[in-house]
């Protein structure tokens, strides 16, 4: 906040039929519901430690809008947008995997673990899993195959054929993490979800592995979203992103109910990445702060001010004493302090103009007469600068 530096507001764009199928996958009501989820999720983020004071506001009357409100300078306005538009291509590919899928697909590898080995020869493995996905997977896995306690034990031999369990492998980084650190020499790869190609790059470069299995494939994106500049965007990627990965693409976005992989943002200022905002509540990796104390502050705003109707598109908030509003639609924003926020205020916490007369008059105690006057010129000059219906159109 130094250098003079006011707050402003930056719009999240929520398409609205992502939005209803997002409800759909989780079982909400609509969009709106949707629209409320997702921003509890979002401001979960540890991008926002960065941007501290901030808010979410999200505004559900219509179809839902969204924005940011803080000290945003030009650096951080154009990581938000770099946020929101991987927001977007996260929601057009999320894959929400619930306990009964996760249950079938769990069926599904240890069926094709039984298939390529034989009962015998499981019965000889031991099992680990990557957390914190990995374990719950595991868990089901050992009932499916009837393993015994002693078969979920560290071995003690290196040569010990050892399975290790994940829940997806998208880029392979978290298993090619795990095999760093880790010296046996026969390793099985079995999880639920990763893209064809990711298994087959990791049995070519890794010795060790003796077989990768997944319950199921992934689709890869890659031609059908870049086309001809699918290998541009592969060696930029290649050049964003640190540590190994056996694969860089675009498949679907795998979501469960324990947790989310990893998404990363090109950060437009450094070259590299950013953690992306996550799209599932409930998700305690994604944040260092417990959920019940999130980045940022989620703000559910109403349609009506004072008795007045808000106009399509227009959106506020309260970050460090000021009072933001703002319209996402022509980009006009004004900042309040002082009087005039509390002149915004007192409409805010009422349902006509007089209540908020009577509030401004508890907290001034001025002539009811020149109040008056007052807030009838500030409720004049915001519906002439399109923040607010003027009263013949309330």
């Amino acid at each position: 906040m130094g250098g003079g530096l006011q707050p402003t507001l930056v719009p999240i764009s929520l398409d609205p039929s992502l939005l209803a199928s997002y409800a759909t996958a989780f079982g909400l009501a609509d969009a709106k519901e949707g629209a409320q989820y997702l921003a509890t999720a979002i401001a979960t983020g540890s991008f926002w430690n960065d941007y501290q004071p901030s808010v979410l506001v999200i505004r559900l009357d219509s179809d839902p809008i969204a924005a940011a409100i803080g000290f945003f300078d030009a650096a951080a306005r154009s990581r938000l947008a770099a946020q929101a538009k991987a927001l977007h291509a996260g929601l057009r590919r999320l894959k929400y995997v619930d306990d009964q899928t996760v249950r079938s697909a769990v069926s599904q590898l240890a069926s094709k673990l039984r298939d390529r080995f034989g009962c015998d020869f499981l019965q000889s493995c031991r099992f680990t899993a990557i957390p914190r996905g990995g374990l719950i997977v595991l868990g089901w896995l050992s009932y499916e195959l009837g393993l015994k306690p002693d078969q979920l034990e560290p071995p003690d031999d290196a040569g010990v054929p050892l399975v290790v369990v994940d829940d997806c492998a998208i880029t392979g980084a978290r298993f090619g993490a795990w095999l760093r650190k880790n010296p046996h020499r026969n390793v099985v790869f079995a999880h639920l979800y990763s893209p064809a190609a990711t298994c087959r790059n990791i049995l070519d470069r890794e010795p060790r592995v003796q077989e990768c299995l997944s319950a199921f494939d992934l689709a890869d994106y890659g031609r059908e979203d870049l086309g001809g500049g699918l290998g541009d965007w592969e060696q930029e990627w290649t050049a964003r992103m640190s540590g190994s990965r056996y694969w860089i693409g675009r498949t679907d976005y795998v979501c469960f109910p324990w947790g989310e992989p990893d998404r990363s943002v090109a950060d437009p200022l450094t070259g590299g990445t950013l953690p992306a905002w996550p799209l599932v509540p409930g998700c305690p990796n994604k944040s260092p702060t417990p959920l019940q104390d999130p980045g940022v502050t989620v703000s559910s705003i109403p349609g009506t001010l004072g008795g007045h109707r808000l106009p399509d598109g227009v959106v506020y908030g309260e970050v460090a004493g000021w009072t933001v509003v703002g319209n996402l639609y022509t980009g006009a924003c004004i900042g309040l302090r002082e009087s005039g926020a509390s002149f915004w205020e007192a409409l805010r916490i009422s349902s006509s103009r007089r209540e908020a007369l009577e509030t401004l008059q508890a907290e001034y105690g001025v002539d009811a007469a020149t109040l008056e006057t007052d807030l009838e010129r500030f409720v004049a000059e915001l519906a002439q600068l399109g923040f607010l219906h003027s009263p013949a159109d309330a």
